[in-house]
């Protein structure tokens, strides 16, 4: 199955910012409708989109660019932007995304994997980074529970993950039937897949 994989602008913190956050456990109170098998990691291709919500707001991101597990990606805003395949690690270059400076990160994977995902899988990175001054820092990675959300493209069964870091906590839902991140918060809001 083809994957819109754009999850990974959105757990960089770069697309927007001054949102309204509300709280995740508002948003997915629902039970999942039957249990999730674990998820094997799903493939990225060149000009697969993520659409998305936040505020009001519609944001595209598109896969532009892969080199190994390094997917470059564009935003509707003029952001550009490359992660780890999935992006639940920190970015590693952004530029001309709104609200911070352009800046690079070195990211070391500590401990862990989040494949096969499943409920209590861990895995946490490492990271140093340069851009509007220096920093180093950790991002600590949980899968929390299975639940159902909905958002505007549908209602899906998901797995709820969790990172940490001193920053910002973040959360994905990820959904194994679409194989697709259906929606995404951090200190700037949540946003949600706006079609499959």
């Amino acid at each position: 199955m083809k994957i819109t994989n754009k999850a990974t602008a959105v757990l960089s913190g770069l697309l927007c910012c001054q949102f309204t956050s509300i709280s995740v456990d508002a948003f997915d109170q629902m039970p999942v409708s039957k249990d999730l098998a674990p998820m094997e990691k799903p493939t990225t291709e060149v000009g697969d989109e993520w659409n998305a919500v936040r505020n009001g707001e519609e944001i595209i991101e598109t896969v532009v660019a892969l080199d190994g597990d390094v997917v470059t990606y564009e935003t509707s805003n003029g952001c550009m932007y490359k992660e780890l395949e999935w992006g639940f690690s920190p970015s590693l270059e952004w530029s001309d995304c709104p609200g911070g400076e352009d800046g690079t990160q070195k990211i070391t994977k500590s401990r862990g994997s989040p494949w096969p995902m499943q409920v209590k899988t861990k895995f946490e990175y490492s990271f140093t980074g340069e851009g509007d001054g220096e920093w180093l820092g950790e991002r600590k990675c949980k899968v929390k529970k299975q639940v159902r959300v909905k958002v505007p493209a549908g209602e899906y069964d998901t797995f709820r993950l969790e990172c940490k870091d001193k920053w910002d906590t973040r959360t994905w839902w990820i959904s194994p039937e679409l194989e697709e991140v259906v929606a995404f918060e951090d200190k700037d809001g949540l946003m949600e897949l706006t079609r499959p």
